[in-house]
């Protein structure tokens, strides 16, 4: 049964409104345009044009530069990313309202960002990884064919994907590629190379690259259902967590928040996988119509995956707003008994 199927016995429907409606007045996009050169375009809803300085990237909209040109994107805290020539983005995600994490699909960006306190961090993604971010610069390449290669230049990174992961150090690189764990070496390369043998290497077999995404695609369809369950399981819990106390709340809550990382991680990888599928699938001319087919399944399956991810992080949505109203209710509960004995121990 999936996460939505499962959400018996609570209002789901009113809970989740509620948190579209936070959603919709809490949207403030932290990122502006600080740099622009050259050919530089982005498409919003279908509809694509321009890029100016003024324009206002929304969760979602896709920036893509051509040739000798350069956008580079500022975060109010200072960091930044930059978009080099003939590359292309995703802003956040379109499902995620106010996201504003950076995916690469195609081409190379340099990223510098800010250290960050505890518990807090920055994210880049491509097809095949998830950069996790804390102080740290690098640059990213994404091969047209999905693979990537992230090079650290200062700072430390945490590469990680469905198969796996692996912190990398200053001056160490990260191989990651369609269907595979994270890699590490020293080996200092030019990453246009390296986007240079990618493209060779698929030309020579498109049909492996093609198998490949097919696994990964499976392998994000057993994540997505796996999560399904697991909010299925939170919901179903709730009140059992709730009668136990404060402390199974606060546990609850916090293996809640992973799972939720989780699932956005995957959604924005799932994405990432759509966007290098389009670019292959248009790529191919009618003597290849077998390999266009072969990509085109895959991207359907991609689509199937993306659908039961948006509905596993809906669920959460709602599940995780319910956790939140009855944690408030136990230790409103605890408060008013501490005051009441006070009152009572109070001369009279």
């Amino acid at each position: 049964m999936s996460a939505l199927n499962g959400l018996s016995g609570r209002k789901f429907i009113s809970s989740f409104a509620a948190i579209l409606i936070m959603a919709a007045v809490s949207v403030g996009y932290s990122m502006e345009i600080s740099f622009l050169i050259g050919d530089v375009s982005y498409t919003s809803g279908g509809k694509t044009s321009p890029l100016t300085m003024s324009t206002a990237l929304k969760p979602g909209d896709v920036v893509a530069t051509g040739k000798k040109s350069l956008c580079t994107l500022k975060y109010r805290d200072g960091s930044n990313v930059e978009i080099r020539a003939e590359s292309k983005i995703m802003v956040g995600n379109v499902n995620v309202p106010g996201s504003d994490y950076i995916s690469l699909i195609s081409g190379m960006v340099h990223g510098k960002f800010v250290k960050m306190q505890k518990g807090g961090g920055n994210k880049v993604y491509t097809p095949t990884a998830v950069c996790a971010i804390r102080g740290t610069e690098f640059t990213i390449a994404s091969s047209g064919s999905g693979d990537s290669r992230i090079q650290l230049e200062e700072g430390k990174l945490q590469i990680r994907n469905p198969y796996g992961r692996v912190n990398i150090n200053e001056n160490e690189n990260s191989d990651v590629n369609i269907a595979a764990r994270p890699g590490t070496d020293r080996k200092s390369r030019k990453l246009e190379s390296w986007m240079e043998d990618k493209g060779r290497e698929f030309e020579n077999d498109p049909g492996s690259a093609g198998d490949r995404y097919g696994s990964y695609m499976d392998r994000l369809g057993d994540n997505s259902k796996a999560s399904s369950k697991k909010v299925s399981e939170y919901d179903k819990n709730l009140m059992r967590n709730s009668m136990r106390g404060k402390g199974a709340m606060e546990k609850a809550n916090s293996e809640i928040d992973t799972l939720d990382e989780k699932i956005q991680d995957d959604m924005y990888l799932g994405n990432a996988a759509r966007g290098a599928l389009d670019g292959i699938i248009g790529g191919f001319d009618e003597a290849k119509a077998d390999l266009r087919g072969k990509f085109i399944r895959v991207k359907e399956e991609c689509d199937r995956v993306a659908d039961q991810q948006r509905r596993n992080y809906e669920a959460l949505r709602a599940v995780k707003e319910a956790y939140r109203k009855a944690y408030e209710e136990i230790v409103k509960k605890h408060r008013d008994s501490v005051e009441n004995i006070k009152d009572s121990l109070m001369p009279r």
